[in-house]
């Protein structure tokens, strides 16, 4: 439904006059409430998936190869509405040690990261590779990057620097719902409960690296096999 607004908003927009002050106020009103009701949702669905996760699902052989494609598809979507491009180079036959629920939220945890922190025209690179007993996952966004000492402090639960105030389409700053600090907290928690790792650089040029490397299943060299 909130998807569903957001579009509805487009043609409003282009038919209300630049000149009608009212009209165009009202629409930055409804905007900025729209990206306020998504935060509220997406925090609320993180943090029942946070309890859900407690119950520590079976671990069993996920392909990563195929989820990634499939949660790419899908925020290529949500990037192009907000003018970021998301890029993938992604190896196939790569199978991890894993549960498949907890897994797709850290993705959907880190992707709604750097979709977040993304200014317009800029890209989103993801990477997964095969390094010896190891797939390594990185996703590269072009923002603000994080400062030094601020590194580990990102994956502390409720800790976060994120801008009092956001940019609408016309525009205007207005303030922004409050940043509830808990996403990366638990992409750490669920990788490291499979025996992986996560950690965040600096990129080269600007922005951040999220490095996430998890164990690969002992099948996943027979699944490259025709």
């Amino acid at each position: 439904p909130i998807a569903i607004i957001r579009q509805s908003l487009e043609p409003l927009k282009r038919i209300v006059p630049a000149e009608e002050a009212r009209g165009r106020r009202a629409l930055t009103v409804l905007e900025s409430s729209i990206e306020r009701l998504d935060q509220l949702v997406s925090t609320a669905r993180r943090m029942d998936e946070a309890v859900a996760e407690l119950l520590y699902p079976p671990i069993r052989p996920v392909d990563l190869s195929q989820l990634l494609q499939r949660m790419v598809l899908a925020y290529a979507n949500l990037g192009e509405s907000r003018g970021v491009r998301l890029t993938a180079s992604i190896d196939s036959g790569i199978v991890v040690r894993a549960s498949e629920e907890p897994f797709e939220t850290v993705v959907e945890n880190v992707f709604d990261n750097a979709v977040s922190v993304s200014p317009r025209g800029s890209e989103i690179a993801v990477k997964l590779r095969r390094e010896a007993d190891m797939a390594m996952l990185t996703i590269r966004d072009q923002g603000l990057g994080v400062a030094t000492h601020d590194m580990e402090k990102i994956f502390e639960r409720r800790y976060t620097k994120r801008p009092e105030f956001i940019n609408v389409s016309n525009g205007e700053t207005l303030e922004a719902m409050p940043h509830t600090g808990i996403g990366l907290w638990i992409v750490r928690r669920n990788v490291e409960a499979v025996g992986g790792r996560v950690w965040a650089e600096s990129a080269p040029g600007g922005g951040l690296i999220m490095n996430v490397r998890l164990p690969l299943d002992g099948r996943s060299e027979k699944l490259k096999s025709p």
